[in-house]
């Protein structure tokens, strides 16, 4: 009992000591379940911000390119392949290292023969064909690794054979939309005599564009099927012959100039491997390599001091700039 501020007596009753329980039982199962959803949110949202690039990774299945848009990268309209009877884009190839390369055979629009991007990682004794006739490419015109599981293509994705940029990190089982443009300069498709940077379409010298090979957006190196050279520091507003008339059939960029592959060199039967200086428009001779890049598709490619040289079913490599190959050419 207790006395209220009026005077009155109040009797006090005691909750069963089972009421209680079953009270406490509640409010502390409330408050586990609350925090247990609490926890949840944020776990998810750490997650979400840690992992923003789960598709890239592989973790869910490749699914078709979308139709380009404005937040998928790809030549204007008007620009688009159209004739069709332009060549067939070169065979390319681009090393990460001395074990590690990406390669390209690049079919063509109008043939219907089948692109295909390869991977190896024994120096070119096996190849693992990667599925991008899932993405319905029809061919295949730029090719830039990024390292030993990371690719950035141009393909002519669908009936139209529209220039898209793709990309994949889970050595080519897996692709998707590129998420930024590919730079490496490649010939146009819509055009004979034309190379595109990631910008615009650009005319060259050349009466017919075999390959090209670029190392900043202003510039690059246009082989052309005639077996000549021509070069442009300035986005292609103006061009030279930086080989002084020399036969050249292949190119690649390197961190400081070009390396090219030489026909008809004093000395060498087949394809001499020289060093270009585009400044002094002077070629340097490193190696003598046993190929007729004219007679069969040949591709060359180079990262650091490593080079890969590749021609019908050999390849060889280089690790010290073209000097000397392994095996032999």
């Amino acid at each position: 009992m207790s006395i209220d501020r009026g005077g009155r007596l109040r009797v006090l009753r005691r909750r069963p000591a089972g009421e209680q329980s079953r009270t406490g039982r509640v409010v502390a199962a409330i408050a586990v379940v609350a925090f247990l959803l609490v926890d949840l949110a944020l776990v998810w949202f750490a997650v979400r911000q840690t992992h923003p690039h789960t598709a890239a990774q592989g973790e869910v299945p490749a699914v078709p390119l979308p139709t380009p848009s404005a937040s998928t990268p790809a030549v204007p309209a008007q620009q688009q392949p159209t004739n069709a009877s332009l060549p067939a884009p070169a065979p390319q190839i681009a090393p990460v290292s001395a074990t590690v390369a990406w390669r390209v055979t690049p079919g063509a629009c109008a043939s219907g023969s089948v692109p295909q991007i390869e991977r190896t990682e024994d120096a070119g004794a096996h190849w693992t064909a990667s599925p991008v006739r899932e993405l319905d490419a029809r061919a295949l015109f730029a090719l830039v690794a990024i390292d030993p599981s990371s690719v950035r293509a141009v393909a002519g994705v669908g009936a139209a054979c529209t220039p898209t940029a793709i990309e994949s990190f889970t050595q080519g089982q897996f692709w998707r939309s590129a998420s930024e443009p590919v730079t490496a300069w490649y010939p146009d498709p819509a055009s004979t005599n034309a190379v595109r940077t990631v910008e615009r379409s650009v005319m060259t010298p050349c009466t017919t564009v075999s390959s090209v090979a670029s190392r900043t957006p202003a510039e690059a190196l246009v082989v052309c099927s005639s077996a000549s050279a021509q070069f442009t520091a300035d986005g292609g507003a103006t061009w030279r012959d930086p080989a002084g008339g020399a036969h050249v059939a292949l190119a690649t960029a390197t961190g400081d100039g070009y390396l090219v592959g030489v026909l008809g060199a004093d000395g060498c039967a087949g394809t001499a491997i020289e060093d270009l200086d585009v400044d002094a428009g002077s070629l340097a001779p490193l190696s003598c390599v046993a190929v007729d890049a004219a007679a069969a598709p040949t591709a060359i490619g180079a990262s650091g001091s490593v080079v890969w040289l590749w021609s019908g079913d050999r390849v060889s490599v280089s690790t010290d700039g073209g000097r000397t190959w392994s095996p032999q050419p």
